[in-house]
């Protein structure tokens, strides 16, 4: 090991007794004395040169490194992740009309949201008009409607005949709770619940973000308008239920440094294991993957990539499509067909949790507890790896408060009381988590 020194006051005792072994009659650790004054500013200036010295050290090593992780990663091929957009749907209305170029958005028409994030359509969709009958149900003056993937934004109208109950009948504003569910108010009389007839005037078009990162993923019904107007196209609607997903930031350099390692841990032999997982890993937004050789047969494999922080974290299909073209394109031996590659989307396997006791038990609690558990299922749940239940029972014990500092001191899980086994395609995701009543 070297012996380098720690702190500056190290380095200026140093020169201090140094001075003093060669000049008995001096006290340089006088203060204010010259000797002690010039020990103390060469010290300084030294231990600077050691400090920098040790940074470098860090830096030697890929396991430390932090200013050169790009560069170690360069070597072997591994690339810095860049930031990506999300995609999505957006639900819009407007008013009909006949009249050519009316009630239709263009393909690359742009959009924004609150924060000035720009997105751009990805096809051209025109409003449609959508008959049917419908259900609802009444609360007071708040009549809910159940019709099937309606895609109206709020604010949208919807016409509405109802043979039960006359004082529903005519347009109505909406404020949209689902992709299915709707409201309007009319007057607080009537039958509760009932059928009616329809027409509403919608339609969904297809966006992604224009604008890079993570804020480009958007909460279901959160508001979206056209930049410029469009005839008989209302400019304000609204994100899909469903919500827009797939947006990520820059790869940070730990998670660079971590694909670098294990890049180093795991030997890439020809179309081996390590190198499909090296190569899947480099696309853009995939943070985890699983392969699973010999799978479903002899001579084949399969690939099953993951997006961490994405709702569901499985890749769509035409974004498993790039992935298997890139493989097929860079990696493929010639002798294995293209055919005995498949990257796959794995299925969900919904883990609720539910405690039936928690002490302390508060709302700050609570979320700490889902937020482990949401990490314990982004970083420890595979496609096809058992999750224990005392993983599960340990993440809740060491949860606290964030405003008291206290931890749990005892709390009853009554789901899962045993651990996850997926089946080999299953990816075990959280579930709804269930606690006790405040």
């Amino acid at each position: 090991m070297l012996d380098l020194p720690t702190s500056a006051n190290q380095v200026k005792s140093r020169i201090k007794a140094d001075i003093r072994a060669a000049l008995p009659i001096s006290n340089p650790f006088t203060a204010g004395s010259w000797l002690g004054t010039l020990s103390d500013s060469i010290g300084e200036r030294i231990y600077s040169f050691y400090y920098a010295i040790t940074q470098l050290i860090s830096e030697l090593f890929p396991d430390t490194t932090n200013m050169y992780v790009q560069r170690w990663a360069g070597i072997f091929n591994i690339l810095q992740k860049g930031a990506s957009g999300s995609t999505g749907y957006w639900n819009y209305t407007g008013v009909l009309s006949i009249s050519p170029g009316f009630n239709t958005v263009p393909l690359g028409s742009l959009l924004a949201d609150e924060n000035g994030n720009t997105y751009e359509t990805t096809e051209l969709t025109s409003l449609g008009t959508k008959l049917g009958p419908a259900n609802f149900t009444r609360a007071g003056s708040i009549y809910t409607i159940t019709f099937a993937d309606h895609k109206l934004p709020t604010g949208a109208l919807a016409v509405l005949s109802v043979s039960t109950n006359s004082l529903l009948d005519g347009t109505r504003a909406v404020t949209v709770l689902t992709s299915t569910t709707f409201t309007v108010e009319s007057v607080a009389s009537g039958v509760s619940s009932g059928s009616c007839t329809l027409s509403i005037f919608t339609a969904s078009t297809q966006i992604r973000s224009i604008t890079p990162g993570a804020s480009t993923n958007l909460a279901p019904l959160t508001a979206l308008s056209l930049q410029s107007g469009l005839p008989g196209v209302t400019s304000l609607g609204m994100v899909n239920p469903d919500g827009f997903t797939g947006g990520i930031e820059i790869e940070s350099l730990p998670a660079l440094r971590e694909r670098l390692l294990l890049r180093l841990r795991n030997p890439i032999a020809n179309f081996n294991k390590a190198q499909i997982e090296s190569v899947v890993l480099q696309q853009n937004s995939i943070t985890r993957v699983f392969v699973q050789t010999v799978t479903p047969a002899i001579g084949q494999v399969t690939i099953y990539p993951l997006i961490d922080g994405s709702n569901p974290p499985i890749p769509s299909t035409v974004k498993n499509q790039e992935i298997k073209d890139v493989i097929t394109s860079t990696i493929l031996p010639a002798d294995i067909s293209e055919a005995d590659i498949f990257v796959s989307q794995a299925v969900e396997l919904q883990v609720p949790v539910t405690l039936t006791a928690l002490n302390p038990n508060n709302v700050n609690m609570q979320k700490s507890i889902t937020a482990g558990l949401r990490q314990l299922f982004e970083t420890q749940a595979g496609v096809g790896v058992t999750l224990t239940v005392d993983d599960i029972r340990s993440t809740i014990n060491s949860s606290f408060d964030i405003n008291t500092r206290l931890g749990v001191t005892s709390f009853t899980l009554s789901a899962p009381t045993v651990s996850i086994v997926p089946a080999s395609n299953q990816l075990p995701v959280l579930g709804t988590v269930t606690y006790p009543a405040v």
